[in-house]
């Protein structure tokens, strides 16, 4: 019985590529890792990737959207932005808790 360690990962299934020249670029940690999140969710065919706060939140439960809505100077209600909640760091962990 022979096991490696660590175990065989096949790369196109669990590997992203990130280029190298990100690191050269003077960006912050939280842009790499905007930019690495986005390379993750991409679609590897067509390069890109749609993913809203709303699904980025989600992935953890950091962020909430509400719908809004506005009126026109004619009164006519439309549809406004999306309002983002950032909610308190302690929720999402206490969820993350409650889940394990």
């Amino acid at each position: 019985m022979s096991s490696s360690f660590p175990p065989r990962r096949d790369p196109k299934k669990h590997f992203f590529p990130m280029p190298n020249e990100i690191f050269s670029m003077d960006l912050s940690a939280e842009e790499i890792a905007l930019y690495a999140y986005l390379m993750y969710r991409e679609n590897r065919k067509s390069f890109q990737c749609w993913p809203s706060f709303d699904t980025i939140g989600k992935e953890k439960g950091f962020i909430l959207t509400e719908h809004t809505t506005i009126r026109t100077q004619q009164g006519q209600r439309r549809n406004g932005n999306l309002l983002y909640n950032l909610r308190p760091m302690r929720e999402p962990i206490a969820a993350l808790r409650d889940r394990e």
